[in-house]
């Protein structure tokens, strides 16, 4: 049974692996256990798997749903306990024996020569984990959603949609909300009374550089069970998925909607994906989280321009997909062609939305002059006001379009039909065809040809996902109150 062997973990065989003091300590005494089946953090799987190339490598989220049995040998974080299920670490405790221990880690394994007597003395929050999950005590502060997404990861659309989140479930009948990011501990969740994971596009087990993604689909699986586990109510909202390619992916997210009350999701492809994994769950289609920014703000942006030129923002991707032009050019050619053009007639902006794109930038900056602004830095609200003075937005950045289908800017979309903007035009923006540029060969372009070839977004169809974005707040709003009435 090959869940998780060197062809999912290792992308790159010759890929180094990262390894801390501590970790290195417990790998030392793993490789002299005997067992075949090692339970491992996702945080340390990629390690484990390089550093321990014969054995199977199974991360503690995936342990109950995939594994009938305890493992040989279980590698405990001590503060990562909560996304081991339940039941795997009360047999743990019980059933395995102590093989080594320190501040961050305590190691488990069925065949122990000799328990090392100071180990003993750091089972403390092993055993302390295993009591606070017995009974489900009542939020520590009541009427708080907690919201665990990308945020704070220096991408302004996983922050603009985390906002969203919050907000709508404020408007949903919490008091207040707080932002999580990736990293959610047990505390985190045991204050809240809602525990949303979303929106963005988290739901992947392959990277965009087509690496496997265990860390991730533990951060965003491992909470929602944990939450259902202590009584929470819980909702899945706005997700995109992009490459959700492996067994452990599949049956982790499948588990991860199982454990949720409420599923939305962007666009109709994601329906697809998600009714595929669990076809017993219900998937209602939303939007984009961030289109429901605008409805959501009690003062939205209003444009300021500047007297001399037309504000152009340039908002693209590092790792874009468009066709390549003939002669070979780059990205960083194309891009730096472009600024150069529009600069005759426009106020030009390189709008950085993720940090993934800062070399890229910096290399366009470095050619052209052209000023950067690094969006997260200024915040959404701030993004927004900007994307609200421009005339005209090229973007190949997902979120660049949505926020200037807000702002009425007009738009030129750079992407294929099969990229998540794609998706967009197609299903929920379609007066956006005409302005699809498929080729980096901008340069061929005239500033006047591309002001020309953009569109703004039709107003009746941004009001139609903004709609379906604050649809959650009754969706929210029903399912908080059945559980209360229940």
């Amino acid at each position: 049974m090959q869940l998780l062997g060197k062809p999912l973990i290792l992308h790159n065989p010759s890929s180094a692996a990262e390894v801390d003091n501590k970790l290195a300590e417990m790998l030392e005494v793993m490789r002299g256990l005997r067992g075949a089946q090692i339970g491992v953090p996702a945080m340390a799987a990629h390690a484990c798997a390089v550093l321990l190339p014969d054995a199977e490598i199974l991360p503690h989220f995936a342990l109950r749903d995939l594994l009938p049995a305890l493992p040989d040998v279980l590698l405990l974080h001590k503060g990562l306990l909560h996304h081991l299920d339940r039941h795997v670490l009360a047999n743990a405790i019980a059933r395995l024996s102590v093989a080594a221990a320190n501040e961050v880690y305590v190691l488990l394994a069925k065949q122990v020569p000799v328990t090392p007597p100071e180990a003993l003395a750091h089972l403390g929050p092993m055993l302390a984990g295993a009591r606070d999950r017995t009974l489900l005590a009542p939020p520590t502060e009541p009427g708080l959603a907690v919201i665990i997404s990308a945020y704070g990861c220096g991408n302004i659309g996983d922050d603009a949609v985390t906002i969203a989140a919050g907000e709508i479930a404020r408007r949903a009948g919490m008091t207040r909300w707080r932002a999580l990011g990736p990293g959610a501990l047990a505390a985190d969740i045991d204050a809240a009374e809602l525990v949303i994971v979303g929106g963005g596009g988290i739901f992947y087990d392959i990277s965009f550089r087509d690496a496997p993604e265990v860390e991730n689909i533990a951060n965003y699986t491992a909470p929602l069970r944990y939450a259902r586990e202590m009584g929470k109510a819980t909702a899945i909202l706005g997700i995109g998925t992009q490459s959700i390619a492996t067994p452990l992916g599949r049956a982790a997210f499948a588990r991860a909607m199982r454990d949720a009350d409420v599923i939305t999701v962007r666009d109709p492809m994601d329906v697809a994906v998600l009714e595929g994994l669990a076809p017993e769950q219900p998937v209602r289609l939303s939007a984009d989280l961030a289109f429901a920014l605008a409805a959501l703000d009690p003062d939205p942006p209003e444009p300021i321009p500047l007297a001399e030129r037309p504000l152009a923002i340039i908002a693209f991707g590092a790792f874009t997909e468009t066709t390549p032009p003939a002669d070979g050019r780059t990205l960083e050619d194309c891009v730096a062609a472009l600024v150069r053009h529009l600069a005759t007639t426009h106020e030009v902006l390189l709008a950085l939305h993720s940090d993934d794109d800062a070399p890229f930038y910096a290399r366009v900056a470095d050619i052209t002059g052209a000023r950067v602004q690094r969006l997260v830095d200024i915040g959404t609200r701030a993004t927004l006001a900007l994307y609200g003075s421009a005339r005209l937005v090229i973007a190949s950045r997902f979120h660049g379009v949505i926020f200037a289908a807000l702002a009425g800017a007009a738009i030129v979309p750079v992407c294929k039909p099969d990229t998540k903007i794609g998706y967009l035009m197609r299903h929920g923006l379609p007066s956006l065809a005409e302005a699809e540029v498929l080729s980096l060969d901008l340069a061929d372009f005239t500033p006047a040809a591309l002001v020309a070839r953009a569109r703004v977004a039709a107003p009746a169809e941004v009001a139609r996902q903004a709609r379906a974005a604050m649809a959650n707040v009754e969706l929210l709003a029903t399912m908080l109150a059945a559980r209360r009435d229940g």
